[in-house]
């Protein structure tokens, strides 16, 4: 159940991701990889990969910081997704 949440809401950042735009060439590959990041984390939901999630955790907390004034939206479904990952264990 817990795993369905979880993907369902890395789907939801995925879609965001894919929706943010931006005129900032810095701002655009951190969308980029971190887009990569979370195709690359729902391919794999659920196996043990402890160093891939850590950093895939990372890349979120700092978009967090990186995207909080201009991105709002993002921002929120970021927070909503690494609470759940923590909440699963990750």
């Amino acid at each position: 159940m817990e795993k369905d949440i979880v993907r369902e809401k890395l789907e939801r950042l995925y879609t965001e991701l894919k929706n943010t735009r931006s005129n900032d060439h810095q701002t655009q590959e951190r969308l980029r990889v971190l887009t990569a990041d979370i195709k690359d984390a729902l391919d794999h939901l659920g196996e043990h990969r402890p160093d891939q999630n850590r950093g895939v955790l990372g890349s979120m907390q700092s978009a967090v910081r990186h995207f909080e004034t201009s991105h709002p939206q993002l921002t929120s479904v970021l927070n909503d997704v690494i609470s759940s990952l923590a909440n699963w264990g990750l």
